[in-house]
């Protein structure tokens, strides 16, 4: 889409605004917001401002894009990539982030353990979902053709499969899964058992082509140790990076195992 030459207008949350407070950390670093811009106390009417006004640009959480159209961005040496429950769950979306409970080892009321049970419950990201936010449940998703990073090995381990809304994470300078992959694990086994024969496929990302076997290796080996062996497990060394290969942070987002799912009687054809 083609816009017309003018003047921007800004707006943005105010500054007690988590989705604010996030895009300050992460964007505008050490820079100050435009002294022009806008401040909403409300999501809805800042989207909805946007939606209608023309020259208009702001920031808000995607469960609050509403008519407004979000915009594809990226960090240097990655590709645009547009918002999308797929997206931010798998967190290639540069601005995706994680919402944490935090409770004591040992919490003084049973209440506070039910409730982040219930929070990581399929019950509980049912509601997360309804709510309009990204939740933690596992589904697949056709990627369509490849783009112009696609390796031709990459093309071809993923011919006729599925991606799944689930990349495994790992600790900084570690081959440790950290909270959320541990996490995952479980999700996926649930997720196969209940689709018997599908093929399950493994491929790894990280600064050179052995780590990223590796990597692949480790989520495999806990997958095995839940009784799920993969049927397909490669790394693919720094190709396809999400994120920023000059900094820490964004070699650390780029060191990842994606899951993919081929249904096995496709390839027995007709």
């Amino acid at each position: 889409m083609v816009g017309s030459p003018g003047p921007i207008e800004v707006y943005a949350p105010d500054d007690n605004s988590g989705t604010y407070d996030t895009f300050r950390q992460l964007v505008l670093e050490a820079q100050p917001l435009v002294s022009s811009a806008k401040r909403f106390v409300d999501s809805i009417e800042l989207s909805d401002n946007v939606a209608t006004e023309l020259g208009a640009i702001g920031l808000v959480g995607l469960a609050y894009v509403r008519s407004a159209s979000a915009v594809a961005i990226s960090e240097r040496g990655s590709l645009p990539t547009l918002p999308s429950p797929f997206t931010v769950a798998n967190e290639s979306y540069p601005l995706s982030r994680r919402l944490y409970l935090y409770t004591l080892p040992h919490p003084r009321t049973p209440l506070v353990t039910d409730l982040v049970n219930f929070a990581q419950s399929p019950e509980g990201q049912q509601v997360v979902r309804e709510s309009g936010y990204v939740d933690l449940s596992i589904a697949g998703w056709s990627p369509g053709p490849c783009d112009a990073r696609c390796l031709p090995a990459y093309a071809a381990a993923t011919l006729q499969a599925k991606r799944l809304t689930v990349d495994f994470r790992f600790l900084p300078g570690t081959e440790e899964l950290d909270s959320l992959a541990s996490r995952n694990l479980d999700r996926l086994v649930a997720f196969l058992r209940a689709r018997p024969g599908a093929q399950l496929l493994l491929l790894g990302f990280a600064d050179d082509l052995a780590n990223s076997l590796a990597r692949a290796n480790q989520v495999a080996g806990e997958l095995e140790r839940r009784g799920v062996r993969p049927a397909v497990v490669k790394g693919f060394g720094a190709a396809m990076p999400v994120s920023s290969r000059n900094d820490a942070q964004g070699r650390q987002r780029n060191r990842r195992v994606e899951a993919w799912i081929r249904d096995a009687t496709r390839e027995r054809g007709p």
